[in-house]
């Protein structure tokens, strides 16, 4: 089974897309993330089919054609998120649309999937 915890304490934030959809290939050389925050950020980037490698796909030029910040792009990249991230997929199948979850309810469900409290935590962040 592939964890859940793709992320640890380092979720992709707007301000890495922004420098991301900005910089694209230069991104790789350029950026000033963190080492865990870079090889986070490249995960969720993979993940996303935004890159390969350290290189970005022709997915990445329409999803910036678009305006990454586009219902239409951002959908792609969630559809995308959903398929090849098991983090993702999480939240898809173990919450519900519509209903606000507390963050201790959201810890119970994942403690009761076997999930280590510190990766509970990172999660739910």
């Amino acid at each position: 089974m592939k964890t859940i915890n793709c992320f640890d304490d380092h979720a992709p934030k707007r301000d890495w897309l922004v420098s991301f959809f900005d910089l694209k290939d230069e991104f790789f050389a350029e950026h000033s993330l963190g080492p865990n925050m870079f090889t986070h950020f490249k995960r969720f980037l993979r993940d996303a089919k935004l890159i390969d490698g350290n290189q970005c796909t022709s997915l990445t030029s329409i999803i910036n054609q678009l305006g990454w910040e586009s219902e239409t792009a951002l959908g792609i990249l969630l559809v995308n998120l959903a398929y090849e991230n098991a983090q993702f997929e999480w939240y898809i199948h173990e919450m519900d649309i519509g209903y606000y979850y507390t963050s201790s309810e959201l810890k119970e469900r994942l403690l009761a999937a076997d999930m280590k409290e510190k990766a509970a935590n990172s999660i739910i962040k």
